[in-house]
C-alpha cells in the first residue's frame, strides 16, 4: 500500500466517527435537526416570497427548477454555503434566476476542528506531510458531509416549498427539485405538481439532471 492509500485509510479510521456524529444530527427527533428544519423552512419561505415579488414585477420567469447546489468555493472560504436556486427551463443557464445561500451550520460548524485533530495525529505518523495531501483528505471529508446534507435537503425541501407558498408562484406543471454540485451533475429527488400530487422520488427512480 502506497503512502497516499495509507493516509486515506488512516483518515477514514480517524474521521468516520465525526461523520457518524453528524449523521446522528439527522434523526428527526433530534433537537439539532428540528433547529435546522425551522431555519431552512424560513429561508425557503423568504426565497419564495422574493420570487413572488419578482414575478409580479416581471423580472423572474416561470419556475421549472428548485435546485440546491453545494459550492466548492465555499469549502475554500470555509463558509460551507449551499446555493438555493429557482430557475426557468434553462436551468443553470437562466441568467434571471433567483438565488440565495444557506448553510446547515450544525453539520459543518466543527469541520476545521475535526481536520485539525486529524492533522495533529497524522503528523505523528508521517514526516513532511505536504499541504496538497492534507487538502485531498479535507475535500474528501467535506464531500462526505455534502452527501449528509443532501439527505437533509431531500427530506425537507419539498415540504418547505409547499408550506412556503410555491403554489402561489407561476410554475410549470412539474417543478423539479434537484441536489448536487454547482455546474456539475445533480440528482432529481422530488417533483412539485399543480394540485396536491407532489412526489418525493425513491432513490432508484432519481434521474440525473
Amino acid at each position: 500500500m502506497g503512502r497516499k492509500e495509507e493516509m486515506f485509510q488512516y483518515a477514514r479510521e480517524k474521521l468516520t466517527p465525526y461523520i457518524s456524529e453528524r449523521a446522528n444530527l439527522l434523526r428527526k427527533d433530534c433537537a439539532a435537526y428540528l433547529e435546522m428544519k425551522r431555519e431552512y423552512h424560513r429561508i425557503v419561505s423568504d426565497l419564495l416570497q422574493t420570487a413572488q415579488k419578482r414575478q409580479a414585477a416581471g423580472t423572474l420567469g416561470q419556475i421549472h427548477y428548485f435546485s440546491i447546489f453545494y459550492l466548492q468555493s465555499s469549502a475554500v472560504t470555509q463558509s460551507y454555503d449551499f446555493a438555493l436556486s429557482l430557475t426557468n427551463e434553462r436551468y443553470c443557464l437562466d441568467q434571471n434566476g433567483l438565488l440565495c445561500f444557506w448553510c446547515p451550520q450544525r453539520l459543518f460548524q466543527a469541520v476545521e476542528e475535526d481536520l485539525s485533530f486529524f492533522e495533529k495525529d497524522a503528523r505523528q505518523m508521517w514526516i513532511r506531510i505536504r499541504p496538497y495531501e492534507l487538502e485531498e483528505i479535507r475535500r474528501a471529508y467535506i464531500n462526505n458531509l455534502y452527501q449528509l446534507a443532501g439527505f437533509f435537503f431531500g427530506e425537507e425541501s419539498l415540504d418547505a416549498a409547499v408550506l412556503g407558498g410555491i403554489a402561489r408562484l407561476d410554475c410549470c406543471d412539474e417543478v423539479r427539485f434537484s441536489f448536487g454540485g454547482y455546474m456539475d451533475q445533480t440528482i432529481q429527488f422530488a417533483l412539485f405538481r399543480k394540485g396536491d400530487e407532489h412526489e418525493i422520488l425513491s432513490p432508484e427512480n432519481r434521474p440525473k439532471v
